[in-house]
């Protein structure tokens, strides 16, 4: 986790592809609101959003907590 955090914090420009959820995304996205959010970010999973789990939230509850920039257009 060091290390992951360590990359975002330094990288210039961040982005996140992620495959799924759980506690990969979960550490992924903490990992760039140290870096005050990623640039890019796409999520490809088949969780609902409705369930109230981290694997279905929208990318707008990213927005709202810092690990995705406001200016950016992520997808899901």
């Amino acid at each position: 986790l060091k290390r992951l955090n360590t990359m975002a914090v330094k990288a210039i420009t961040s982005g996140m592809i992620i495959v799924g959820g759980g506690i990969i995304k979960h550490h992924i996205c903490n990992a760039n609101l140290m870096r005050n959010g990623a640039d890019f970010s796409v999520f490809l999973n088949t969780a609902s959003e409705f369930d109230g789990s981290d694997s279905g939230a929208r990318p707008d509850e990213a927005i709202s907590w810092g690990k995705i920039r406001k200016n950016s257009n992520p997808v899901k």
